[in-house]
């Protein structure tokens, strides 16, 4: 029983070593190379599953990755149009596109080695990178890349740029050089350091935009100001006019009706003179006082005598009413 269990389990290790050996799988988001003696073929693996081999070194399989990956590069120092310094750090997307290409141009340092070769790739893509960010950054001036309005920097259109320029050089339809066997997907500025010259600079750029944006909107409001105020004087000088001239139209009006009034008053002067004398007295004396004269009296109060003792004079009314041996007090 012993003897049959030892042989199941060892057939059991046979049979996986040779599963192993003689298969290889390949994953939907993979592709496989499949080399013969060190050879590869022109027949790359792109459908899933579990595929079959001759056990190596007969042949050997490497698997690549599909998916987009991403690189990014160290900072570096560079120039721009203004001849200003900037220190730029940059990140690029790429995938193998070919990879029978990939796998010719990258396997002499790391054999069968997927990731070997992937490390292969980065090194050469940045060198490229690094050239194309020199030739693409000294396109663009300080101003270009920094401003105080909203959407105004030229930064996405640089990213485009090294985009461009990368999938150039990995183009065959761009005059580039396709060996590479990659897909450059897109090219972005990740960090952009300025050093400390050029922070003040920028800086006191930034303030003198920032002051010429308020001075233009100080102005644009002295001249809104302006222009309400006259619009105010314009308008008041409207009111005014308009209002003296409603003025002057009840005015003729009013005197057009007390020119009646006063022709009726002209006709009997006493009457008018007894209707000045009580509406003196009314006004004079109060709502709630009732005085009772003899009509001798009232003479005193005739409005043309009130006046003139209120101007310090005596009436001729009573110098001529007065006795001849008494003295009238001024």
């Amino acid at each position: 029983m012993r003897i049959i269990f030892l042989s199941i389990i060892s057939l059991l290790f046979v049979g996986a070593f040779l599963v192993y050996m003689f298969t290889y799988t390949v994953r939907f988001t993979e592709v496989a190379v499949v080399t013969t003696l060190g050879e590869a073929s022109d027949e790359i693996v792109t459908e899933p599953g579990l595929k079959f081999k001759w056990p190596s070194p007969i042949q050997n399989t490497t698997v690549y990755d599909k998916r987009v990956r991403v690189m990014r590069t160290r900072s570096e120092t560079m120039s721009t149009a203004d001849a200003r310094q900037l220190v730029v750090e940059t990140f690029m997307t790429w995938r193998v596109s070919d990879p029978l290409a990939f796998y010719q141009r990258f396997r002499s340092s790391g054999g069968t080695d997927a990731e070997a070769h992937y490390e292969n790739a980065e090194e050469a893509l940045i060198a490229q990178l690094r050239g194309e960010m020199s030739s693409v950054v000294g396109r663009y001036r300080m101003s270009d890349l920094f401003t105080s309005e909203v959407g105004g920097s030229d930064l996405p259109q640089m990213e485009e740029d090294l985009t461009d320029a990368m999938r150039a050089l990995h183009s065959a339809a761009g005059n580039g050089d396709p060996t590479y066997g990659v897909d450059v997907v897109s090219v972005g500025v990740l960090k952009i350091v300025l050093p400390e010259e050029v922070t003040k600079s920028v800086q006191t750029f930034m303030k003198a935009e920032r002051d010429r944006i308020a001075s233009e909107e100080i102005s644009a409001g002295t001249a809104e100001a302006s222009a309400r105020t006259v619009r105010a004087q314009n308008d008041a000088a409207t009111i005014k006019a308009v209002a003296e001239l409603r003025a002057e139209a009840l005015r003729r009006t009013g005197n057009e009706e007390a020119a009646q009034y006063f022709a009726e008053l002209n006709t009997n002067p006493e009457l008018a003179i007894f209707l000045k004398t009580t509406d003196f007295m009314r006004r004079g004396l109060g709502k709630n006082m009732t005085l009772i004269l003899p009509g001798s009296v009232m003479r005193w109060l005739n409005p043309a005598t009130m006046e003139a003792m209120l101007r310090g004079e005596i009436p001729d009314d009573l110098l001529l009413s007065a006795p001849e041996t008494g003295t009238v007090a001024p």
